[in-house]
């Protein structure tokens, strides 16, 4: 942005001033957004503080033209309406508060989303793709690092283990479909840490490469035995919920992907790992990988084919936004959501869940917004419900907002839960 901003100024006035600019801000609440991260003795007259360097930059740019539209696009709008329309800061212009429209993009039919998932519309609770991961599981993996002085585990979860299991088996049963050149991916997500990412991605390994001896050995006890367990598995775990394919067919295949060492491919992915997850190379034979990572998994990265979700990470305060942008499983699932399966602990269920309500009335009320031609956001502020224990994003993108709780009930409506945490009696 920086030599984009130079070049637009070495160039001859009159040629800017002839353009009509569109200027496209792709996930616009991330680092679009002023968090006022400058020096106290820089401020203005304004209530902003030396803007955030991209924020800055990007409203440099707009200065540039006479005649632009810059339009935001993100899945999580939360700071973007928070942003103080007033503030005009340092002479960088308008702030990116959002003047002349908000749009709420209707949601295609097909699309996986929080409803698809965490919904209690979900007609049969056998149907949920929610498995829930038992805190003692949950604490034994968070406890896996390169740290020498810390609790060394040396086994996998009985949880992990089942999404392991439902990872090569929905390989199975999208290759009976006749999708064996589709990507197909499952993510692990327990820490954002690096240190803890390579002795888990190595604990993996050594049990698939367990699995892969001793499945095809048909004549050995250990190779029934974890014939068996698949079979169980499949059976308890699938059919009973409605997947047609039968256990003749998926083991066929099963022994295919245990035979093809491309389809047990584990990526770590983060700064030091020289993986690199490239779904474009492998577009005709279809990438299939175990993918582990922190933060690098938990905004704007496509798992393409994404069937079998791990994620436990948990933080102190999170937020409506953060949670939204690392649920890495929303998207288009096409005639495989009954392969869907998310693992998650009561706690991250719990405040999946509670986003329904935020998000629905966030829609509802841009929708309604929306219908009354003759009003712009710049006439009232967007109100956005806090839910469960979230705040709706980091405490830099909100230092403009009121919090106020409303024992009228203003909207005659009455929200309530049924996924109550009860495995944690402080948090209850």
């Amino acid at each position: 942005l920086s030599h984009l901003n130079d070049w637009l100024a070495s160039t001859n006035h009159s040629v800017i001033e002839k353009l009509n600019v569109l200027i496209i801000d792709d996930e616009a609440d991330h680092a679009s957004v002023n968090t006022m991260t400058g020096k106290s003795e820089q401020e203005g007259n304004s209530g902003e503080r030396s803007e955030s360097k991209i924020n800055g930059e990007i409203r440099r740019l707009l200065q540039k033209f006479s005649r632009f539209s810059y339009v935001g696009y993100t899945a999580t709008p939360f700071a973007n309406v928070f942003i103080n329309p007033e503030d005009d800061g340092l002479g960088l212009g308008p702030t990116l508060y959002p003047r002349d429209f908000i749009v709420s993009l209707p949601r295609p039919k097909e699309y996986f989303g929080l409803s698809s998932a965490f919904s209690e519309r979900i007609d049969d609770e056998e149907k949920t793709p929610i498995r829930i991961v038992p805190y003692p599981d949950a604490q034994y993996l968070w406890q896996v690092t390169d740290d020498e002085n810390a609790p060394q585990t040396k086994e996998l979860p009985d949880s992990l283990i089942d999404a392991l299991m439902d990872y090569l088996l929905t390989t199975a049963a999208r290759r009976v479909r006749g999708e064996k050149t589709k990507h197909h991916s499952m993510l692990v997500h327990t820490k954002y840490t690096k240190k803890s990412m390579h002795p888990l991605s190595d604990r993996i390994g050594k049990h698939l490469k367990n699995w892969k001896i001793n499945f095809p050995k048909s004549r050995t006890e250990k190779g029934r035995q974890l014939n068996k367990q698949f079979q169980d598995r499949w059976i308890d775990e699938f059919v009973s919920r409605g997947t047609e394919e039968s256990w003749s067919h998926i083991e066929d295949e099963l022994y295919s992907v245990f035979i093809d060492d491309d389809a047990l491919e584990i990526k770590e992915l983060n700064e030091d790992s020289d993986d690199v997850l490239d779904y474009d190379m492998n577009d005709e034979q279809g990438l299939r990988a175990i993918v582990i990572g922190g933060n690098r998994l938990s905004r704007g990265l496509t798992l393409d084919g994404l069937t079998v979700s791990y994620f436990i990470r948990e933080s102190t305060e999170t937020k409506h936004d953060t949670l939204l942008q690392m649920g890495r499983w929303f998207g288009y699932r096409g005639d495989n959501t009954d392969l869907v399966r998310i693992y998650l602990t009561s706690r991250l269920n719990c405040q999946f869940s509670s986003m329904i309500l935020v998000e629905e009335s966030l829609r509802d009320d841009l929708e309604m917004y929306e219908e009354q031609d003759e009003i712009t956001p710049r006439d009232f502020g967007v109100r956005v419900l806090k839910a469960f224990d979230l705040v709706p994003t980091s405490s830099t993108k909100r230092k403009d907002v009121t919090t106020i709780s409303i024992d009228g009930n203003m909207d005659k409506t009455y929200n309530y839960t049924r996924h109550i945490p009860f495995d944690q009696p402080k948090l209850l």
